[in-house]
């Protein structure tokens, strides 16, 4: 991933109505991250993994485009919806993010990463740093609700040296972040 197409991706996510059906499972609560998931997980080749499912629309629009070989991984620690899902591409982990679960670091490198769990600078940071040695060169690592606690996760991210992009059009008024991860910065 470059970050032209990561520009293209998300001027995409931002004007493609989703089928009826993925956005009936949004429930009402239908954002254009989850679009973007869906196109980011069609591009990259590798697993996708979110971190923070809740109810799973994330995973879901993930595994609608994934490719043939990749997986899906959604990493939940509380009792939620998602863990009525099933699909067999997708592994749901019932655990904290961090420590990475061994099954994510025996899936390959990771092209996909949402992180949407706490929304705090410390959660973020720690997860960040747990789920890096297991992304791929080129992997897009997603940032949600980076206005939460007064914008605590998008200090996280502009204080990382890659490229990025802060576009609240994705997540309007809770804010979203997406940056392309290099292994060499």
């Amino acid at each position: 991933m470059n970050f032209k197409h990561l520009e293209s991706a998300i001027e995409e996510a931002l004007e493609i109505e989703p089928r009826a059906e993925l956005k009936e499972l949004c429930q009402g609560y239908y954002f254009p991250y989850y679009m973007l998931l869906h196109i980011l997980a069609g591009q990259q080749n590798g697993v996708c993994v979110e971190l923070g499912v809740d109810k799973g629309r994330g995973c879901r629009f993930m595994l609608e485009s994934v490719g043939r070989d990749n997986r899906v991984f959604g990493v939940e620690q509380n009792d939620k919806e998602c863990f009525q899902m099933s699909h067999p591409k997708l592994t749901l982990l019932k655990c904290s993010s961090t420590p990475v679960p061994q099954a994510i670091q025996d899936a390959g490198k990771i092209s996909v990463l949402h992180i949407d769990t706490e929304h705090s600078y410390a959660r973020a940071e720690a997860e960040f740093n747990a789920y890096k040695p297991f992304l791929a060169d080129g992997a897009v690592v997603c940032f949600d609700d980076t206005n939460a606690m007064e914008g605590d996760v998008w200090r996280f991210v502009e204080s990382l040296p890659y490229e990025k992009i802060r576009d609240d059009r994705l997540h309007p008024g809770c804010g979203y972040a997406v940056l392309i991860y290099r292994e060499n910065v």
